[in-house]
């Protein structure tokens, strides 16, 4: 067992340090962590991911703590290691609400596809994609938020791409 954790954790250091950009794979295993402890699951499974509470659930999230330590490190790094950028603090907190609209919308209709997609207009909080981004982010949390009621699966899976844009504002 602990050869495979080893090799896990070995793949994850050579993923950070090729790609800085896997640094929140720690927060998606803990969401879909508790996205199947919703989930009936055969007993050995069950085990491992610590239901019940006690000695087991502890276990299962110290073992994530070399990931989130690793993550952290590199985090730091990357943020330390990044050329100053002049942006308005303004500006750089309406970037999400520009691009994760914006990503959708490529990931469903992917057309005109590129490396680099520059926003060159000025950002500002009246700015048309701004509002939009913030009520199609604000109408995404709500569905999520809402199903929670019937599932976990439409919550897991939003925060699940929120958590690996994270990167790309930083």
């Amino acid at each position: 067992w602990f050869d495979y954790c080893a090799w896990y954790l070995l793949s994850f250091l050579l993923g950070l340090l090729a790609k800085v950009s896997i640094a929140p794979l720690p927060f998606v295993l803990l969401l879909l962590r508790w996205f199947l402890l919703s989930h009936p699951l055969p007993r050995p499974a069950r085990r491992s991911l610590g239901e019940g509470g006690g000695e087991g659930r502890v276990k299962g999230l110290r073992s994530l703590l070399p990931y989130f330590f690793l993550s952290t490190l590199f985090v730091i790094i990357a943020i330390l290691g990044k050329k100053a950028q002049v942006h308005a603090l303004g500006a750089t907190l309406l970037v999400p609400f520009v691009a994760i609209p914006f990503y959708l919308q490529k990931l469903i209709i992917p057309t005109e596809l590129s490396i680099l997609y520059p926003f060159t207009e000025e950002f500002s909080l009246v700015h048309p994609r701004v509002l939009l981004g913030i009520a199609v982010v604000s109408g995404l949390t709500w569905v999520s938020w809402w199903n929670l009621r019937w599932t976990r699966g439409v919550a897991c899976a939003f925060g699940i791409f929120l958590l690996l844009l994270v990167p790309s504002f930083l």
